[in-house]
């Protein structure tokens, strides 16, 4: 600024002494020693409001625009991949030959990110897909192999409703029933050594009657077959939008269970309540539901199994990953969580103990 006036001096272009005359007062005011004091710092500190007030209204508008996604934008979208034909199946056999190339062509080379080698044999992975026979109302259920090999491991399916799959959904009930899921927990729990045949071979007309019947340990079975869901994540499965939505659909679900189990049990729901809440809250068909809620109903507990099972067994593996840190391995932890089959708390002293030995 000074080179600036002592140009216009040489060139005789100055300022007046009455616009200057003030200016050294100016400037003496605007060197304070208290910093708040100064004429410029109010402008910084209505910045800061300023900014808040920013950040206030983009919270305010985003989450107006999710209640608006979630209230309308989503419902719309389930139903639209509800209906969708491109996720329908035309017959029964298209039905099962998608579900036999998933479990082999995509899930079987994907084992080896979360099983050990030496489990990568057919046995363990390899399962047959099945019709249910009539009259049965359930949707989807694996039952194992006996140890006579007289009765094969199967993955049922009930083809008289073809109509309630929807592609977008298979993907977890895959990874759930058949591998790493039922088939191949239970798969290799029957080649443990040092189990009774009676364990490894129960008997399930009424496993609810227990201790007249051996203890069926839901919570680790059914833990485990929601677990393997999760694992989709690491194995690299969820390829699509539609294969996520379809597992945080059957995710939303075991969540839902824990509601309508504890509302029609505890807080004397209606079924037209559980209903109620069990397809405003999930992608499920209201025929499927129905089935559903009257299981609930009939078999108090059972359904809030998987969820809390899955979360026990996150927390185990969260605990050895810290106790091991970088000598955690995810293969081994798996096998140890296979390789047992009781109550969870069990389990999580077993684990530790195991790696210390």
């Amino acid at each position: 600024m000074i080179e600036a006036l002592e140009a216009g001096m040489k060139a005789g272009m100055t300022y007046s002494i009455e616009a200057l005359s003030r200016v050294p007062k100016q400037f003496e005011r605007l060197q304070v020693q208290d910093v708040t004091q100064s004429a410029f710092y109010a402008p910084f500190m209505a910045m800061s409001k300023t900014v808040n007030i920013g950040q206030e209204d983009v919270l305010r508008i985003q989450t107006e625009a999710q209640n608006i996604i979630k209230q309308t934008v989503l419902p719309e979208f389930l139903k639209h991949v509800q209906n969708d034909p491109k996720q329908r199946f035309q017959s029964k056999a298209e039905l099962v030959e998608y579900i036999q190339d998933m479990i082999k062509n995509k899930i079987g080379p994907k084992m080896k990110d979360v099983i050990e080698d030496r489990f990568l044999t057919p046995e363990f992975y390899h399962v047959d897909v099945e019709p249910l026979p009539p009259g049965n109302g359930a949707m989807a259920y694996y039952s194992r192999a006996s140890q006579d090999g007289r009765q094969k491991a199967a993955f049922w399916l009930n083809l008289e409703k073809v109509e309630n799959f929807k592609k977008f959904e298979l993907m977890s009930l895959a990874l759930h029933e058949a591998i790493p899921g039922h088939h191949f927990h239970l798969t290799l729990f029957n080649q443990m050594y040092g189990f009774p045949d009676f364990v490894k071979n129960p008997v399930y007309d009424d496993i609810s009657l227990s201790p007249s019947r051996v203890p069926f340990y839901t919570a680790h079975i059914e833990g485990w077959g929601l677990y393997s869901e999760y694992l989709g994540f690491e194995m690299g499965l969820f390829e699509n939008p539609y294969d996520l939505l379809g597992y945080y659909s059957w995710n939303l679900l075991r969540s839902v269970r824990l509601v309508v189990d504890t509302g029609l049990h505890h807080y004397n729901w209606t079924r037209e309540q559980a209903l109620t809440y069990l397809t405003e809250n999930t992608a499920l068909s209201r025929r499927n539901s129905e089935g559903d809620i009257d299981r609930y109903i009939t078999w108090p507990g059972q359904s809030i199994s998987y969820k809390l099972g899955q979360i026990k067994i996150l927390e185990f593996r969260e605990q050895e990953q810290l106790h091991w840190g970088d000598k955690f391995d995810l293969k081994k932890f798996h096998t140890r969580v296979l390789a047992r089959i009781g109550p969870l708390d069990e389990l999580s002293s077993s684990t530790l103990e195991y790696d210390e030995s």
